[in-house]
């Protein structure tokens, strides 16, 4: 599991990677093309080519740790891109991103689900987290 706060360090990488590469690989690209230090405590965020997995590289007091999600029936939205080769996120913007939700998003989206006593909530916000009116 990862654990973020809201001054959760993240940088992910613009262009896409190799995932056939393991720890000592992505903490290379950290260090050599990013120019960052892996080590800093900072949440590295990498995709692959085919945008259907993500990899966080992150550093802690014990060593690296390096976590996948793949997601099986479509890709990844809201990826940024451009001409530089990293950028700042937030964690709220990569639990989104997580969850299959465009990160980039300008507005919120709304889910509608099912409560107890069969009430029906219409939740705002990337996860829910935001605000839900019983209707």
């Amino acid at each position: 599991m990862i654990q973020m706060t809201s001054t959760t360090s993240i940088l992910l990488a613009i262009q896409p990677a190799d995932f056939r590469a393991g720890i000592d690989r992505f903490a290379s690209i950290c260090l050599n093309e990013l120019s960052q230090d892996p080590r800093s405590g900072t949440y590295f965020v990498f995709i692959n080519l085919s945008r259907t997995m993500i990899r966080i590289l992150a550093y802690d007091k014990n060593g690296y740790c390096l976590h996948t999600k793949r997601i099986s029936k479509r890709k990844f939205n809201g990826w940024p891109t451009g001409q530089k080769s990293i950028t700042t996120f937030e964690a709220k913007q990569l639990q989104c991103l997580l969850w299959g939700s465009p990160a980039y998003s300008p507005t919120l989206m709304t889910y509608s689900v099912i409560v107890r006593r069969y009430r029906s909530v219409r939740i705002n916000g990337c996860l829910g987290i935001i605000r839900a009116n019983i209707l």
